[in-house]
């Protein structure tokens, strides 16, 4: 989206956009770029969803990457390391990716809700402070359960804050 009320500028953006290969959405001014946003809010949806899963995922896999190959090295395990134990880890990894992606959809909800950019910072820090407690040998988030059902509740909250936004529209 390109909100840009000088109209100059606002196609030599686009040229330029364009000529890369993105798509543009114009908005002549922040009401009018406001307008838009709210419509496509589920765009805001996608990309936060995505993106922290495709990061936690990326991440994780290089983490395990590296420790496999210093093992290799090291041997801080014993024993051999079985397609199985790797398998194993790699659907640890993709559940735990998609719980913090609809996790992360949470704090969305309630910056939707209330029109507030510190009510979603807030309600981060909050589930983030909840799910990242640890006491020794214990994590809230291992429990693979409390993840999913925050996943659900996220993906939940983000279906009735799009439905509303777009009941709103009409």
């Amino acid at each position: 989206m390109l909100v840009e009320d000088d109209h100059s500028i606002s196609e030599m953006v686009d040229h330029y956009l364009t000529k890369e290969g993105f798509g543009i959405v114009h908005a002549f001014d922040g009401e009018e770029g406001i307008r838009l946003f709210q419509q496509d809010s589920y765009d805001l949806v996608l990309i936060a969803g995505g993106l922290t899963f495709i990061t936690i995922l990326l991440s994780n896999i290089l983490i395990a990457a590296g420790f496999f190959w210093l093992n290799s090295i090291y041997h801080f395990i014993p024993g051999e390391l079985t397609s199985e134990i790797i398998s194993q880890q790699a659907v640890k990894m993709a559940v735990f990716a998609f719980g913090a992606a609809g996790t992360s959809l949470v704090p969305i909800f309630f910056g939707m809700r209330r029109h507030s950019v510190p009510a979603t910072i807030i309600s981060s820090v909050v589930i983030v402070m909840l799910i990242s407690s640890t006491s020794p040998g214990f994590s809230i988030s291992s429990v693979v359960y409390i993840p999913l059902s925050l996943a659900a509740f996220g993906l939940f909250f983000s279906y009735m804050a799009i439905r509303n936004a777009d009941k709103q529209d009409a």
